[in-house]
């Protein structure tokens, strides 16, 4: 939240909405609620939108990654009673109950041991959308269907998720200071359902009792979320489709972890064509969680919206990756693909059309940062020196023993504003275009990146080509 809040004050006001992950709201809910209301006021309602993510799919990952760690837990160095009354806390377990196996572990530090605590984020989001039993499973195991086998508790789950979402913003405005400001506090544009990790027949039927669940509660504004692993997705797409058809919402969040647009096989991006347009032409709204290059042209063919996010890019794990600052990387507009930055420029470097600043300017891109990038050297053709020292710049990482080289703080806001801003032109761009012309664009992309740099690109035509003609 801390890294993205900048890019998103100074550039949201020119986007659809903001879509925020509801343990954000745990770990800093002043911030993220002013930040909403700031965009609130910067875009005038009605045409504010936010969107709560509810992240219930964590609560269904296994809860030990490597060493121990993953998104819920992470190891940290107390002493002795202090770990115990931590864990104790952490996993609501009793003075008298056994601790779990693999929960505290000695530690090379003098008079200390390591204890695995719960991220506090997630530990406080459970404890206010979960009731026991499932709230004790939480960071000792993944959830399981037959957790939700009681009829009833499925039910209370659904409800505090939803209620959850609608309550999160005014909550943070409760005191009596924000009552006497009169400020209007709308609820989310889509309240979002539950949802887990969709990878088999069995899974999809569980999901589809929570859908049911969710539809049980009328709500004006609900959008059911769809979590499906690409196997399962590339396979079995026209069976996930069909279930979600069955339900009453008219929006389907879809996320994919495994799919890297770029890539992807042809059947890959066959099934998510298919499945918008089966969905679109049965009136229903299918917004892509996480989408890349290929998921913009699909707009012109369906697709109803897509979230970008400069922290991932393209694509997002289910898992979140950890270890320090990302390598320094660059969005190619016109092949449509993040690349570390030596890449990037070394895709550039291999194109012929691309000798001069200002032949950067006409076929890689020409926002606001790349032109002041162009515009450091007076050189003209000495445009790999002027994207390097503007996108480039690396200094010693922070971290105590390391001797690695990061992006310094200035280059990662310039990507990352690059990043927001060549996306949304692209958006604008698409979403008001018909298939054909969204195939031209993509035609004139391959015939600019001619050598490998464009090969996902004769995929992506291909793949539309088939679209348009409904072979």
């Amino acid at each position: 939240m801390t890294k993205e809040r900048p890019y998103v004050e100074k550039t949201v006001a020119m986007f659809t909405g903001l879509f925020v992950k509801a343990n954000l709201f745990e770990s800093a809910p002043a911030a993220l609620s002013g930040l909403i209301v700031r965009y609130i006021g910067a875009v005038k309602t009605p045409a504010a939108r936010y969107i709560i993510d509810p992240v219930t799919y964590v609560f269904g990952l296994t809860p030990d990654g490597p060493d121990g760690e993953s998104a819920l837990c992470h190891w940290k160095s107390l002493t002795e009673a202090e770990a115990d009354r931590r864990v104790r806390q952490d996993y609501r377990l009793g003075e008298v109950e056994p601790i779990p196996t693999g929960r505290i572990r000695t530690s090379e530090q003098l008079g200390k041991v390591e204890a695995l605590l719960m991220t506090r984020s997630y530990s406080r989001l459970a404890d206010k959308i979960l009731c026991d039993p499932l709230r004790r499973a939480v960071g000792l195991r993944a959830f399981e269907r037959s957790d939700f086998a009681d009829g009833a508790i499925l039910d209370d789950f659904v409800g505090s998720v939803i209620d959850y979402q609608r309550g999160a913003l005014k909550r943070c405005f409760e005191g009596a200071q924000y009552q006497e400001l009169g400020v209007a506090l709308p609820e989310p544009t889509y309240v979002l359902s539950p949802y887990f990790r969709i990878e088999s027949k069995e899974t999809l039927e569980f999901m589809s009792s929570i859908w049911c669940a969710f539809d049980d509660r009328r709500l004006e504004n609900g959008a059911v979320v769809a979590m499906v692993s690409k196997e399962y997705f590339t396979n079995c797409w026209q069976e996930l489709a069909s279930t979600l058809l069955t339900t009453d919402s008219s929006v389907v969040m879809l996320w994919i972890p495994e799919l890297k647009e770029e890539s992807a096989t042809r059947d890959d991006l066959v099934a998510f064509g298919r499945f918008v347009q089966m969905l679109a032409h049965s009136g229903r709204s299918v917004v892509n969680l996480y989408g890349g290059g290929f998921s913009m042209s699909l707009l012109s063919y369906g697709l109803a919206g897509l979230i970008n996010g400069p922290g991932y890019g393209l694509q997002r794990n289910a898992i979140p990756i950890k270890g320090g600052a990302p390598a320094a990387s660059f969005y190619i507009p016109t092949s449509r693909v993040r690349k570390g930055i030596l890449d990037a420029l070394r895709d550039m470097m291999d194109n012929p059309a691309i000798q001069s600043k200002q032949d950067f300017l006409d076929h890689v891109c020409s926002c606001p940062i790349c032109r002041a990038a162009m515009s450091e050297d007076p050189d003209e053709k000495n445009y790999p020196d002027a994207f390097w020292n503007y996108y480039g710049e690396l200094v010693p990482s922070r971290t105590p023993g390391s001797n690695r080289q990061v992006p310094s703080k200035a280059t990662s806001d310039r990507e990352a504003f690059h990043f927001l801003l060549a996306r949304l032109l692209e958006f604008r761009t698409e979403r008001h275009s018909s298939p054909v012309d969204a195939l031209e664009r993509l035609r004139a992309c391959r015939s600019l990146w001619r050598g490998r740099s464009g090969d996902h690109l004769d995929t992506w035509i291909g793949v539309l080509s088939d679209l348009e003609s409904g072979e």
